[in-house]
């Protein structure tokens, strides 16, 4: 199995942060939100789009012009270090939704969302000479909004069919309960699940979704999930880990690494 993180981290410094995500098989490009607040995810989505900031639970406020794309503090020491596989990942479109809480311009936003990740991998693409990464869509409301998962698969639908994605593989994370049957109309390639959720029901997913799905043996606190892998070929915690300690990261480290022997014996 390969390894990867699912995005956020505790970092106060960017050399420590990238030194962290390299330990793996598989690169993340980290959010750093200890030292860009707009780098939690819903602040991070809408701090590109002109005329909209995030406050709070419901309030937008009209500000200036905005980022190209999504801003990442740490993109350029990443990419100076990166020349394999690597991830990223961003808010998903329901979880987006449901943080504007209605506003009449919830559909224009998602729209222009949808440019601003492609105007974001536009740009990865010119930092990187080896274009083959793994996006995940971060959906923590899915387990509230699976009557609309047709609006999530059009929105992965267009990530697919454009050029800055042609060699993307594309995931789905999810940290609320959702249902067997929505997992399954979900269109993706890979999907990342809290399996303390699930309790025994875990097994039932993993032989339904088979290599889609990706093996979590340890919380973002560090904590072992215990329980066994079956055709699953990614590892990664079950969450991000912006609110976790440095120690508790080390932990996760250790745990997530020892789950990918013989991959990391010396």
């Amino acid at each position: 199995m390969k390894s990867f993180l699912i995005g956020s981290l505790p970092y106060k410094s960017i050399e420590q942060a990238i030194e962290h995500v390299f330990s793996f098989d598989i690169p993340t490009l980290p959010n750093l939100p200890q030292i860009e607040p707009n780098e939690f995810m819903v602040d991070q989505a809408l701090s590109c789009i002109d005329g909209y900031i995030y406050k709070g639970s419901s309030l937008r406020e009209k500000i200036g012009q905005r980022h190209e794309g999504l801003s990442f503090c740490a993109t350029d020491e990443f990419f100076k270090r990166l020349n394999e596989c690597y991830k990223w990942q961003a808010c998903g479109p329901l979880t987006l939704a449901s943080s504007l809480d209605h506003h009449p311009d919830t559909s224009k936003i998602i729209s222009i969302y949808l440019e601003k990740i492609l105007d974001t991998q536009n740009h990865f693409n010119s930092l990187s000479t080896n274009k083959e990464f793994i996006f995940f869509l971060d959906e923590p409301v899915l387990a509230f909004c699976e009557t609309e998962i047709s609006t999530l698969n059009e929105f992965i639908s267009k990530l697919k069919t454009s050029k800055q994605f042609s060699h993307a593989k594309i995931g789905v994370h999810a940290c609320s309960r959702v249902s067997l049957e929505a997992l399954e109309l979900l269109d993706v390639d890979y999907v990342a699940l809290d399996p303390s959720l699930y309790g025994a029901e875990i097994s039932d997913i993993q032989e339904s979704l088979g290599e889609r799905l990706v093996f979590i043996p340890v919380s973002s606190k560090g904590e072992a999930i215990n329980y066994e892998v079956k055709s699953e070929k990614l590892v990664a915690p079950s969450c991000g880990g912006a609110l976790s300690s440095p120690d508790e990261m080390e932990q996760l480290k250790k745990l997530l690494l020892e789950a990918t022997l013989p991959n990391h014996q010396d």
